[in-house]
């Protein structure tokens, strides 16, 4: 009774006489269809949690190695020398080893980088045909949604986000204005949050903080940045970010990866309001409009852009990746005669 209750309630958001329970109703029918790798941001609109990583580049390129033209397979390559000179030029521990960043294993979770918008929209269309004809038809999700796909048709579509989509993924729920990064900066007091980006101070510390105007090192805390930019960390009062020289400070706010401007693992950062990783930072992202893409990277200063801003481009660059958006569609199917 209760799930017949729910399919009434979600009909009637096809009429246009809504209420917030039905409303609600639509979109727990909607979540439950659980479209692979992506959480609701809004209504209809699901986005990939993270950004597509370097391992989902290389699904892709097997998957078109089988099925496709040799030509297109080699079409979709990423921009491998670009990646390649840039890696040399910061990384040179990086040089004795025959692998780079792109095809390593201990890269394979982070964002894929160097690759065109034209390219990422072809992945977004493979991605929705893939989930299409493999996830949806399934017999596992055929019998879970046995009720569901009785009365609807299920469709999933991945896409690029549009730049409002992105804004409105971006802010994790909260206002822009007082929120522009889409967190609340500097975290609250004793929550998980606090704990995890209160850095200790040191020696190398103490080097650092004389250069910034009206800081307190003897009382202030200081926060690692929550997101992969340029700067690593910044002082509680002042919010004023910067950044350490010292390799003992770079190995304490990056870890291994730590010696100079670089992506950083998908999850390296706790998530925004909506579950979503590294909106900011780590990889700026595409979006359905060509040129634009929104989010700052592992290149950009935390003072040069907010959530709103758009960052230009003419062609694939070492600091520019994506994320898919998704959008779920029931269709009500015709009664049986």
């Amino acid at each position: 009774m209760k799930l017949l209750l729910v399919f009434m309630l979600a009909s009637l958001l096809q009429l246009g006489g809504l209420t917030p329970s039905a409303a609600q109703a639509r979109r727990e029918l909607l979540r439950s269809v659980n479209a692979p790798g992506v959480v609701p941001v809004q209504d209809s609109l699901f986005m990939d949690e993270a950004e597509v990583a370097n391992i989902h580049w290389l699904e892709y390129l097997h998957a078109l190695k089988k099925d496709s033209s040799e030509a297109f397979y080699q079409s979709q390559q990423p921009d491998t020398i670009r990646l390649r000179r840039w890696l040399y030029a910061r990384h040179d521990t990086l040089n004795a080893n025959p692998y780079y960043y792109y095809g390593y294993r201990d890269f394979y979770y982070f964002p894929v980088v160097g690759i065109s918008y034209e390219q990422a929209v072809n992945y977004c269309r493979w991605r929705t045909a893939t989930v299409q004809r493999g996830y949806l038809q399934s017999a596992e999700f055929k019998k879970k949604h046995k009720k569901l796909l009785a009365q609807y048709e299920v469709r999933v579509t991945y896409r690029l986000p549009t730049i409002a989509e992105w804004e409105a993924a971006a802010a994790g729920g909260l206002d822009p204005i007082k929120a522009p990064f889409g967190v609340l900066r500097p975290p609250t007091p004793g929550t998980a949050r606090y704990k995890h980006q209160l850095l200790r101070k040191s020696n190398d510390f103490d080097k650092c903080l004389p250069r910034i105007a009206g800081a307190q090192p003897a009382d202030e805390p200081i926060f690692k940045m929550e997101f992969t930019l340029l700067e690593k960390a910044y002082v509680g009062r002042t919010m004023a970010p910067f950044r350490c020289n010292s390799q003992q400070a770079t190995d304490l706010f990056n870890g291994r990866y730590g010696g100079g401007a670089f992506p950083q693992y998908l999850y390296a950062h706790p998530p925004n309001g909506f579950g979503l990783f590294n909106m900011i930072g780590n990889a700026a992202e595409l979006t359905a409009t060509p040129g634009v893409a929104k989010g700052g990277s592992f290149e950009h200063s935390v003072l040069e852009f907010t959530l709103k801003t758009g960052f230009p481009y003419d062609g694939p660059r070492e600091w520019l990746g994506f994320r898919c958006a998704c959008v779920v569609e029931l269709r009500r199917k015709a009664p049986v005669k």
